[in-house]
């Protein structure tokens, strides 16, 4: 699985979690579902989008002072792997 595929199945659940919805449906469809119209929705999109990268990286962000603070060993390469990829696509999202 790539790193942009992985990302969108963390934005699957986090929109799961957001609008409280347990059933299989796509993130486009949860967001159509609580849009007025396909126009409406792709904005939402957007925001949604947005809202769930900043949180991603204040998470990354919030645990590598946490680290830091405690003095723990550095990332994970499991963990290097995620804030690369989050870091890559803000580039591309900046860019």
């Amino acid at each position: 699985m790539s790193a942009e595929e992985k990302e969108f199945e963390k934005f699957q659940n986090w929109i799961q979690q957001r609008f409280k919805i347990s059933a299989s449906v796509s993130w486009a469809k949860i967001i159509l579902l609580y849009s007025t119209d396909e126009r409406s929705g792709f904005e939402m999109f957007f925001k949604l989008w947005s809202e769930f990268r900043g949180e991603q990286q204040k998470e990354i962000f919030d645990r590598a002072e946490n680290d830091a603070q405690n003095r723990i060993d550095p990332p994970s390469k499991h963990h290097r792997q995620e804030i690369d990829c989050i870091i890559t696509a803000h580039q591309s999202d900046v860019g």
